[in-house]
């Protein structure tokens, strides 16, 4: 009897055991498809909230384990994988997504060894074995949970959680207020929820048709909403990631975008199939920030009172801030190296100063007594973004003694319009020509090269007309030459000098 009990003993913790295992993997089963409170809807930049899915699938136990809950009539049978290697077959009625699921087997005990060398074939009653799983709320990247109970004729064996990957979606945002791709890179964050997931972003004007930026890009050869694409480097594991983008459109000349708000649109193939074509993917709302422009004008004109330099310095900044620019404080002494970083960081910008062929004067006194700017100073390719750079310095525009040419060296750093002088010009029709007439013509969107030209004229007649003789004789022995014979503007490859204008707002072509 000491024996036998021993036996029977052993026998019922082995059946036990296997009981326990293979409920925890129907539990998980079960659990995977238990009941759920009611979605609350997406966040913002979500998708849609989805229905809960029925019991029937594939469920995880620690994320390794599979168990199968299939159909069978109009019930449920799982197929719930033991410790020992084999599978017990659990049936049930389908209690729909959110009813509590019950499966139930009938275990059948043998005598045992000991049992069966004393006589004893008849078999016992057979053992039930129950497994009740519950919906719980979902994981933080939408995978399914279920809590699950187990028994065996009525006595607990256990509770576990049991998970299953939730539908393939997507949520996307942007963080932040209105950014300046120039000057930090964007991130998009987006949570991949289901399945590892490669995802396609779309960054899409308005849906708004009289969105004056269309007019933009449609003449850049984009006509429709979708302004660039770019995709995260692979499939990207559930949870949530960062996706950086250079904050460029398509375009041959992969600007960054004009200032405004964008949707970021976030898809996948996996999303899309699991979303059906009723239902658009999730998107986010993008503010760019207004393009930079930049003024320096060390105080040159102080010793012309005739010409007050803060009415020259201040037309200008005005005018491009209502033209759409984020005007920085202009700067009144800068280093060489401090103009070149000033300038990179811009998207048009304004010197005004003295100057000598090929270079200006970046301090109060003439060019060639203080520090100068000069084709030297300009890194290569340092100014890809720049679109506009404009130098109210006499004989900048002239080449210098050794071939130099400054105007030229801007372009080569990536600059699409330079305009300059090449010869010396009187002070007061600079500020006509640049900070007054010119500035008017530009932001009402006439041509850059066309609207300087007039402006020129303008600015030559009112100067030169005034002079007497005598004068006339002195300007032009000094060198002196009208505007409009000095005025000089040049262009970068690829850009049309009879249709560039500096509206809208905008930084320059990445690929000049």
């Amino acid at each position: 009897m000491k024996t036998t009990s021993v036996v029977r003993g052993r026998s019922v913790r082995g059946f036990g055991r296997v009981a326990g295992a293979i409920a925890l993997t129907a539990g998980v089963v079960a659990a995977q498809e238990g009941a759920r409170p009611p979605a609350q809807g997406p966040r913002q930049g979500g998708e849609a909230p989805r229905e809960a899915r029925g019991w029937a699938g594939a469920w995880l136990m620690d994320g390794q384990v599979v168990h199968e809950v299939a159909r069978r009539g109009g019930g449920l049978v799982a197929r719930i994988a033991t410790s020992n290697g084999g599978a017990l077959v659990l049936e049930g009625p389908d209690p729909g997504p959110d009813g509590a699921l019950v499966l139930e087997a009938a275990l059948p005990r043998t005598p045992g060894v000991v049992g069966v060398l004393e006589g004893r074939t008849a078999e016992r009653p057979a053992a039930r074995a129950r497994l009740v799983a519950r919906r719980a709320a979902p994981g933080p990247d939408g995978e399914d949970t279920a809590q699950v109970e187990v028994t065996l004729d009525g006595r607990a064996l256990g509770a576990w959680r049991w998970t299953r990957p939730g539908p393939a979606s997507l949520e996307v945002e942007v963080e932040g207020g209105a950014v300046n791709p120039k000057l930090a890179r964007v991130f998009v964050r987006v949570r991949v929820r289901g399945r590892p997931q490669r995802v396609l972003f779309q960054v899409r004007l308005p849906e708004d048709p009289a969105d004056e930026r269309r007019r933009f890009y449609a003449s850049r050869g984009l006509a429709g909403e979708v302004l660039a694409t770019f995709a995260s480097p692979g499939a990207l594991p559930v949870g949530e990631h960062e996706v950086p983008w250079d904050g460029r459109d398509a375009t041959r000349d992969r600007r960054i975008l004009l200032a405004g708000t964008y949707r970021v649109v976030a898809d996948s193939a996996e999303a899309r199939a699991e979303r059906g074509p009723d239902r658009a993917p999730p998107e986010a709302r993008l503010e760019v920030d207004r393009p930079r422009a930049a003024v320096i004008a060390p105080d040159t004109f102080a010793f012309a009172p005739s010409i007050p330099s803060d009415d020259l310095l201040q037309h200008l900044p005005t005018r491009l801030a209502r033209g759409g620019y984020d005007v920085d404080p202009t700067q009144r002494a800068p280093s060489p190296g401090s103009f070149a970083d000033a300038m990179a960081r811009a998207a048009s910008v304004v010197l005004q100063t003295h100057g000598l062929p090929a270079e200006t004067s970046l301090g109060l006194q003439p060019a060639g007594d203080e520090p100068a700017f000069t084709p030297a100073s300009v890194p290569p390719r340092s100014l890809l973004d720049v679109h506009f750079v404009q130098i109210t310095a006499c004989l900048a525009g002239q080449r210098g003694p050794g071939g130099e040419d400054l105007p030229r060296a801007l372009i080569a750093a990536g600059v699409d319009v330079v305009v300059t002088f090449d010869a010396s010009v009187f002070m007061l029709e600079a500020a006509h020509l640049h900070a007054r007439v010119g500035p008017r013509l530009l932001l009402q969107g006439m041509p850059i090269e066309r609207a300087l030209r007039e402006a020129a004229a303008h600015a030559s007649a009112y100067v030169w007309s005034r002079l007497g003789p005598e004068e006339l004789r002195e300007a032009l022995a000094e060198g002196a030459r009208p505007t409009f014979l000095s005025l000089r503007v040049d262009v970068a490859p690829g850009i049309d000098r009879a249709t560039e204008r500096l509206v809208p707002a905008r930084h320059g072509a990445f690929t000049n």
